[in-house]
């Protein structure tokens, strides 16, 4: 069987997709945390721009300084 995603909700592991498994069938698992993505480099520099702590370079203002 390929590797699945599952929600944990109400103390319980649900699966986002079916199954394809015989009732009361056996299963050895290994929980590995799904991290979130990284930022990219817009998303991560979008607060210092919206502070003024650094001029967006594709802006018209990055020229002239």
């Amino acid at each position: 069987m390929a590797d699945l995603t599952v929600i944990y909700e109400a103390g319980v592991l649900r699966p986002t997709d079916p199954l394809t498994l015989r009732e009361g069938q056996r299963l050895k698992i290994r929980i590995l945390e799904i991290h979130p993505p990284e930022l990219s480099l817009a998303e991560a520099l979008a607060p210092l721009i919206a502070s003024n702590a650094l001029v967006d370079p594709s802006s018209d203002e990055s020229d002239s300084v």
